[in-house]
């Protein structure tokens, strides 16, 4: 699920904001935790998608604990969500 035109920006996005999240009580759950990034890129195939990467050095039980937070899209598991412009 990349994007199929050149990307023109990246920007992280904190954790504490919802975006990614199943709910506001998951996002309550892991939004401090230092395991999980959340960014956003812009391309010329106008979309914007918002990403989450979850550090592999972490142990499997946080990162399934983390994974139980964030919402997945069907066709890529790294990507939270998309918008159309």
């Amino acid at each position: 699920m990349s994007h199929s035109g050149p990307i023109h920006d990246i920007q992280p996005v904190q954790n504490n904001q919802e975006i990614g999240y199943l709910s506001i009580q998951t996002m309550e759950k892991c939004q401090s935790d230092d395991n999980l990034t959340k960014f956003a890129t812009c391309s010329s195939d106008r979309t914007i998608r918002f990403w989450h990467h979850i550090d592999t050095a972490a142990p499997m039980p946080k990162q399934l604990e983390i994974n139980k937070c964030l919402c997945r899209n069907a066709y890529c598991k790294d990507m939270s969500k998309m918008i159309f412009i």
